[in-house]
Order: C-alpha cells, then structure tokens, then sequence
C-alpha cells in the first residue's frame, strides 16, 4: 500500500499531463502550470504534495536542475527496489544527469519530455532509456553512467530544520 505521501504525488504528477513543456532555461522558469521542463515537473509535485524540499547546498534556491535532484535529493535506491512517486533519472550523453520523472508503475513515468512543444505525459521507462542511449559522445569522452536510466531516489519528507526521513 502507498503512503499518503506518495499519493499526493502521483495525484500533482497525474494533474499536469498535458501542460506544456520545454526545454529547461534556468532556475526561475519552467516550473509552474503554464509550462514545465523535467525538474520544473519534479519540483511543482514535491512542492504542491507538501512534503518539503531542500535548498540547493550554499544557495537559498530549492533544487531545481536534474543533476541537483539525482546529488542532493531522496534516498538512492538499487533497480527493482523504487515504487510509485519515486524519481527516474536518465543522462544523454552518460556524463552527468540530464532527465528526471516520477515512476508511476514498475515500467511508466511521468515526465516533461524537454522538447520544444512537447507535453507532460506519461512514458515508458525502457523506451526513454532507449532514446537516451543514442547519440553517446566518441569512445575517448569519460563516461560516469553506463546505461539508462541511471538510478532511482527514494523519496524523503522534511521533517525539521537539519532532519530528513525517508518516507514509506
């Protein structure tokens, strides 16, 4: 059975299919119902599902890019351990996280695609990984991931200033 917590978020995620998406353009935009990006996405279900999220380490921004999420958000999670309203991460070019979600099922996110005139919607965890997995960079290029997605975070609620607890 889900918690509360996790309902809420698939509720806000299930709520902003269809909105408009883009590319991500910076902390301050993208991150509304007039029009996400992927971490924009992310953020408005942990934000409106009032579990709480971080400041970004030495800033007084919450986390916003996709990279800040997969460093400094939720409890990393081995494949086959995530369940519903964890987050998907994925990376183009296998260098640094580039694509996040929320997991909807054991196969199915929804995510802001960051494609100029996309939408919110719901995808397939393998084919997205699939489409990450074209275009590498050359062999020399030094990877950090070797296949998509590259990992899953738990999530977590914020349950006072300096603690965190991961929810259930």
């Amino acid at each position: 059975m889900l918690s509360q917590e996790r309902l809420r978020i698939l509720d806000v995620a299930h709520s902003l299919l269809g909105i408009p998406s883009n590319k991500y353009r910076g902390p301050d935009v993208g991150n509304n119902r007039e029009w996400l990006d992927c971490s924009g996405l992310v953020q408005l279900c942990i934000l409106e599902a009032e579990i709480g999220l971080p400041q970004r380490l030495g800033s007084d921004r919450p986390l916003r890019h996709a990279n800040e999420f997969f460093e400094f958000y939720g409890k990393p999670l081995h494949e086959g351990y995530f369940q519903e309203g964890d987050i998907v991460f994925f990376s183009r070019k296998f260098t640094k996280v580039t694509h996040l979600g929320i997991v909807t099922s054991s196969d199915t996110m929804i995510h802001a695609p960051g494609i100029d005139g996309g939408v919110v919607e719901t995808a397939s965890i393998e084919e997205l990984s699939q489409r990450y997995s074209t275009n590498l960079p050359e062999e020399n290029f030094q990877r950090h991931f070797s296949k998509n997605p590259v990992g899953y975070r738990g999530l977590i609620k914020y349950v006072s200033q300096q603690r965190w607890q991961k929810i259930i």
